[in-house]
This record gives structure tokens, sequence and C-alpha cells, in this order.
């Protein structure tokens, strides 16, 4: 029993903490270049993998036209109907006689553009926004300036001009990608990925090889 017991006290090893951050400490080198490689080894594959994103935006205003009767100027200024009709005008800005025709305008595909753009409703007002995303900032404009047109009149057709859609904001053209800090931010985590794992395998090693000498010394003593 008395050897059993003894055994079980070797198994068991004791690091203080201290002792760990010192191994780091003393091989900060080798942390400082395993982050170096690994920080620059993201931002090179960023910008050699990753293409650039831009965004352009447009603005809809949707009022009550002079044609429309008192009843119904009331229910668009009314928060819950004003909801309902707003809902029917995104859907209309993603629909297939919107997408056809921004799509006769741009020369792209009516799925191309689907898969490029957002409609919604800027929350407590009557503007709808589309946003489109693309690699191309010219092309974003292109077709977030023919899916807003095409919205207009699709509105404006549909409604019987009850409604007024009108071009708030026009289309504009991207000076700059939205993931511009997408380089530095991927070097950070590269820097940091490798951080964590040199001093992660520093801390290991210097356990592993704790518990090999103190299991060597065990040996010998038998």
């Amino acid at each position: 029993m008395k050897e059993n017991t003894s055994t079980e006290e070797y198994d068991i090893v004791d690091f203080d903490i201290w002792d760990c951050l010192a191994q780091v400490w003393k091989r900060k080198w080798i942390v400082v270049l395993v982050m170096l490689i690994f920080g620059a080894g993201a931002s090179v594959g960023t910008k050699l993998f990753i293409k650039p994103v831009y965004s352009s935006s447009t603005r809809i205003y949707i009022t009550a036209s002079e044609k429309t009767n008192a009843s119904d100027k009331i229910m668009l200024y009314q928060p819950y109907d004003a909801k309902q009709y707003m809902d029917d005008f995104v859907e209309m800005g993603k629909g297939r006689k919107v997408l056809k025709s921004a799509a006769r305008e741009t020369g792209l595909s009516s799925e191309e553009i689907a898969s490029k753009i957002d409609v919604s409703v800027i929350e407590n007002t009557r503007f709808l926004e589309i946003v489109t995303k693309d690699t191309n900032p010219k092309t974003a404009q292109s077709i977030t300036k023919a899916v807003g047109d095409a919205t207009v009149r699709e509105i404006n057709q549909s409604t019987d001009e009850i409604f007024d859609a009108n071009i708030e904001e026009e289309a504009n053209l991207p000076t700059a990608p939205e993931s511009s800090g997408s380089v530095r931010n991927n070097g950070l985590k590269g820097a940091a990925l490798g951080l964590i794992l040199s001093v992660g395998i520093i801390i290991i090693v210097f356990i592993f090889r704790g518990k090999k000498g103190i299991s060597s010394n065990h040996h010998a003593e038998k």
C-alpha cells in the first residue's frame, strides 16, 4: 500500500505559474518570431486571396401623393399601417419585375443582381434603402441605381400613383472598400493566433519534460 501511495505522489506534478512564465520569457524571441510569421502570412493571404468588397446605396422616400384621399393618407402615417405598406414596397424592390428591369440596364442576370442587393426599411421612417455589394465599385453603383429606379417606377405604377416614391439619395460610387481594414485586422488576428500557439506549445513542452524528469528520477530510485 505504501508503494502505491508513493507512486501516486510521484505522478502528481506541481508547476508554479511563474515557472511557466519564466520559460516563456526565456523563449520570447521564438514567440515574437512566430507572431510575425503568422501575422505576415495572414496579411499576405488576405491581399492575395480575399477581394475587397465595395458597397453602394440609394434611398427612396415614399409619401402619399396628391391623388390620395384623406383616409389613405392617415393610414400611411400610422405606424402599424405604414409598416405594412413599407413591407410591401420592400418585396416590390426584390421582385421579378424590378430585377428584370435592372438586368436589362446592367447586362447582368436577375439572379446575379438578387444575390448582390439588400432592400430594407430604415426603422421608423418611410425610407427604403437599397444596398449593393460587389468587388467592382462601378458595378455596385450601376446595380444600385438600376434597382432604385426600377423600384420607384414599380411602386408608383402598382399603387396607381396613390403613393409617390422618389429617389432621395442617388446611388453613390464607393471610393474605398468596406473591408479596407481586413488586411490589418486579419494580420492582428494571425499574430494573436501565433502568440497563443507558441506560448501554449512552450508551456506544454515544459510540463511534459518536467513529468518525464520526475518519472526518470522515480525509476532511478527504484
